[in-house]
């Protein structure tokens, strides 16, 4: 385990990893460990895994990562970048549908109602170019919660005009039922993927005619 190489060379001195050579002494110590470390030397992302033997010795395994660690920045820079070319996008057509809606252009109750179709899927659109920055993020450990007083009534409204339209098509009855005052202190978007990825089980797994309730239970201020 002291002897990488067959010219004698020590762990340490092959990888120049003080993180390898730590935990080849774990393993000599009695204490199986495993961690990944980076082998800057060697251009090499590994796994480690050390398991004690007898007579003071220990099996050392490693696992080359370094195509699949390539691998998940790339897929993470795709997220990042995709979602930042978004965002010009999906805001030019919310802007577009919120001026029809507010201007003085005359609207047919038809066209009207297209139009607010457009302004709420442009909306969500919006936030899930935002939730694919923050999943970016969340990985390289870069996303912070951003905790804050959160009235519930309103997000379940939002939230269930999403499902609307689907809801509609199987018939289905979908309601809220959330005490006007009761709050949360939580990171309003994150909270809202939550219910997003609840009611869209709910509606696709609820049979035809049936009925999706979300609930809200607690204490809000008086």
């Amino acid at each position: 385990m002291s002897r990488l190489l067959g010219n004698g060379s020590t762990v340490l001195e092959a990888t120049r990893s003080a993180e390898l050579q730590d935990v080849c002494a774990r393993g000599l110590a009695g204490w199986p460990h495993r961690r990944e470390i980076s082998l800057a030397s060697l251009d090499l992302q590994v796994e480690a895994q050390v398991a004690p033997l007898t007579h003071a010795r220990a099996l050392l395994v490693l696992r080359d990562l370094t195509a699949e660690r390539s691998a998940d920045r790339v897929r993470r820079d795709f997220i990042a970048n995709a979602s930042h070319e978004l965002r010009t996008p999906v805001t030019a057509i919310r802007g577009a549908a919120e001026t029809l809606l507010d201007g003085d252009l005359q609207l047919t109750a038809k066209a009207r109602e297209f139009v607010q179709m457009i302004a709420r899927h442009a909306d969500r659109l919006s936030r899930l170019t935002e939730d694919l920055l923050d999943l970016s993020k969340l990985e390289t450990g870069a996303w912070k919660p951003q905790i804050g007083p959160v009235q519930l009534a309103p997000l379940a409204e939002t939230v269930l005009d999403l499902f609307r339209e689907r809801a509609a098509e199987k018939r289905i009855a979908l309601q809220a039922d959330v005490p006007e005052r009761l709050r949360a202190n939580a990171d309003r978007r994150a909270l809202e993927q939550v219910l997003v990825n609840l009611l869209d089980n709910a509606v696709k797994f609820t049979p035809q005619e049936g009925r999706v309730t979300l609930l809200g239970t607690g204490w809000g201020p008086p």
